[in-house]
């Protein structure tokens, strides 16, 4: 059997031993870390309808093409911003039809792309094919997210076009010159259509020629 001293050493034991047990804490499980949302995809782009580019034709509107000439006229362009100030580097696409009137740059093609300089200008020429008749350029400017487009209307003729003499009849046609002779020419033919008018309402007299009696003493022949 145990001694008394081994009984009371047992003792001592547990009663130090308990309270340090019964104190002790669990410690606390961690918190579960914080999910991160999923990131959503960014927005599409969409290009402002304030912020489009302006494309304004400063040569080759309207111009018609000697094909004979075998080159078209020059068309130049430029590019500017909501503000109307230039754009530099904008890429300018010029679009020639595919079939019918028109031509081609080079190799064969009938688009091409030209960068706009520091004035916001693109120029470009092109090839004329042999089909006479009207067609249209359509140009796109584009920079980052914003464009625009413009459309040109030219045509290709066999027959030579003195641009001098239509400029020339087109200031005559538009001077004021002109614009007085047209209307003093105007005012004359009113006025002739008025008196002709008022002629033509009076009555015409239709009686014959006048008889005139002239008075005189009566004569008998003698008695016999």
């Amino acid at each position: 059997m145990p001694s008394f001293q081994s009984l009371v050493s047992l003792l001592i034991t547990c009663f130090l031993v308990l309270p340090s047990g019964a104190n002790a804490q669990t410690p606390a499980a961690p918190p579960p870390a914080p999910q991160t949302p999923a990131a959503s995809p960014p927005p599409p782009q969409t290009s402002n309808p304030l912020d489009a580019l302006k494309i304004f034709v400063l040569e080759g509107t309207a111009v018609s093409n000697f094909i004979p000439d075998r080159v078209s006229k020059m068309v130049v362009v430029e590019v500017r911003d909501k503000n109307d100030f230039p754009v530099e580097g904008a890429s300018v696409l010029f679009q020639l039809p595919q079939t019918g009137p028109g031509g081609t740059f080079a190799n064969g093609e009938h688009s091409r792309t030209i960068q706009t300089d520091l004035r916001g200008q693109a120029a470009v020429s092109f090839e004329l094919n042999p089909d006479a008749g009207r067609f249209q350029i359509e140009v796109t400017a584009t920079i980052g997210s914003r464009s625009g487009k413009a459309t040109i209307s030219q045509s290709n003729s066999l027959m030579p076009i003195d641009e001098k003499k239509l400029e020339k009849q087109h200031r005559w046609y538009t001077s004021k010159k002109f614009l007085i002779i047209t209307a003093v020419v105007a005012s004359g033919a009113a006025v002739a259509i008025i008196l002709a008018t008022k002629g033509g309402s009076s009555k015409t007299s239709t009686s014959g020629p006048t008889i005139v009696i002239t008075p005189g003493t009566p004569t008998f022949g003698g008695l016999r």
